[in-house]
This record gives structure tokens, sequence and C-alpha cells, in this order.
């Protein structure tokens, strides 16, 4: 469970449906054989794939262009960079070296938010924002950030990915903007 690139979120109990969409999408994208392991929280799935993270983040976007109703069951895919155990000092550590690793973020001029989602942990948000902030010299922009480290805590390991705010895949708010689109000619 320590190794995955992808995390899935779907409702509670429709996990196994969920299972079956991402590993069918991911073979149509070219993996043929993804580890998908179901997560001791309800409705959360961590998935390694051998292909890049965020290029299945846009693939993904551009099947749900083509057929809004390709997905049923997967509600968020969220891609990682690193994977460590639920450790302050781990966590502090990775997201130095991955700050690092992408220096584009490094840029003075470049903003950031950090986001934390945590399940089944004693970690409080508060904790690993405070031991992450003093190390990022850019300027936080909460609202409109141009680059996000995002932190899923799920129990005794944390995925951690510093991306762009679009990164995150979620279904159905996409759905939405694809199906409801003003009539332009009017």
């Amino acid at each position: 469970m320590n190794t995955f690139n992808l995390i899935i979120s779907s409702n509670r109990t429709y996990e196994n449906y969920a299972e079956q969409e991402i590993w069918f999408t991911l073979l149509i994208l070219g993996d043929s054989s993804p580890v998908i392991m179901h997560s001791p929280i309800p409705g959360i799935l961590l998935i390694h794939t051998r292909l890049n993270p965020y290029q299945v983040v846009r693939k993904m976007r551009s099947i749900l262009k083509k057929e809004p109703h390709f997905f049923q069951y997967i509600l968020r895919v969220i891609p990682i960079d690193k994977v460590v155990e639920s450790d302050l000092d781990l966590i502090h550590d990775t997201s130095v070296e991955l700050y690092r690793i992408k220096k584009r973020l490094t840029k003075k001029r470049n903003t950031f938010a950090i986001h934390v989602k945590k399940r089944a942990t004693p970690l409080s948000r508060n904790e690993v924002i405070e031991k992450i902030v003093p190390e990022i010299r850019n300027r936080v922009d909460l609202k409109d950030p141009d680059w996000v480290l995002h932190f899923e805590i799920i129990g005794n390991i944390t995925g951690i990915s510093l991306m762009k705010p679009d990164s995150i895949f979620r279904v159905i708010s996409e759905q939405r903007s694809i199906i409801i689109q003003p009539d332009l000619d009017v």
C-alpha cells in the first residue's frame, strides 16, 4: 500500500465498481497491469500505474469531454508524486525535496497554497502546515494559487503532490460544465 501514484474516490459501497472503471480506463490509456488497492477508508482506492499520473488525469478529461457519461462511479482522481509514512518529519523532508525538484515553483512570483486532506490520523492539519510553510519562500494565495502542495493523509501513509490547482479531476463538476453549457448562439 506504500506505492501508489493515484488516489481515486467513489461513493461508499461502490468501490468495486470504481475499481472496475479505473482498471478499464487505465487499460484504454495503455496500462495493462495497474495495481489497485482498497484503502482502509471506505470510498478510497489507491492505484499504482506505469503511466504518468498527471497525464492520466488529462486523458480522463479528454474521455469525459467526448463521452460525458463515461464515468459512473469515480468521483475524484488525485495524482500523487510521493508516498511516505505519516510522520511529520518525513512529510516535511519529502515536501521540501519535492519543492526543490519542481523548480518552477521556486520562482518568487509564483504563489502557492497548502491543502491537507486527512483521514484516520492523529496528525492535525495545522501541524502539517506549520511544519512546511517556513520552507517555502513563495507568497501564499489561498484563493488563486499558481501551485498547490497537496497532502492526502490516510492513516499511517501520506500521499504528497505539488501540482497546478486544476490537477485534481473532479468528475461531477466537470460533467456539469460539459453538459450544462450556455447556448452561445443566442
